[in-house]
């Protein structure tokens, strides 16, 4: 069994493409418009994905602001109850 030459095999095919025309499917100006396009939707991916990380990281701080609130004012109130249960009004 011989052994395939991928290199070889790769520049046959290239030159076999370009011997025939087939080396520009599409012409130069449709194929930068794809460049740009791709190079768009790629900035908006990155963009939303920032998004997403920012808005992730706003809604972990705010409910650990929530979170705390609620136990300062949990604590308020247990020792509110006490000082009223040990003579103490409000």
């Amino acid at each position: 069994m011989s052994e395939i030459n991928y290199k070889e095999l790769a520049t046959a095919l290239a030159e076999a493409l370009k011997e025939n025309n087939h080396v520009l499917w599409i012409d130069p100006e449709t194929h930068a418009e794809h460049h740009q396009f791709v190079a768009e939707e790629l900035e908006k991916k990155n963009k939303a994905d920032k998004l997403i990380d920012e808005t992730k990281a706003k809604m972990i701080g705010w409910a650990a602001i929530g979170t705390g609130g609620g136990i300062i004012t949990f604590i308020g109130w247990a020792v509110i109850r006490w000082l009223e249960a040990h003579g103490m009004k409000f």
